[in-house]
């Protein structure tokens, strides 16, 4: 506080007085993220591609690899 000044009450209240002004800082904001859980990824996989639960291993490479890329597109814009 003697950065403030000399005197402790002053200095108490130019303390306060920093420490309620707004700035721009964001390392220390919190900021929320959703995360797509299994089950919906499951879900998404059976709406759009129609493909069943548990049978996503029979598509051809080209397949998996295209729902795999859009999966990783939606997640990014929903993070």
């Amino acid at each position: 506080m003697k950065l403030f000044t000399t005197e402790k009450q002053i200095a108490k209240e130019e303390l306060e007085k920093y420490m309620n002004e707004i700035n721009e800082d964001i390392c220390l904001d919190y900021e929320e993220r959703h995360r797509i859980t299994d089950e919906e990824i499951i879900k998404l996989i059976e709406e759009e591609y129609e493909v069943k639960k548990g049978l996503y291993h029979l598509l051809g490479r080209q397949e998996k690899d295209m729902i795999l890329k859009n999966l990783k597109e939606i997640n990014e814009v929903l993070q």
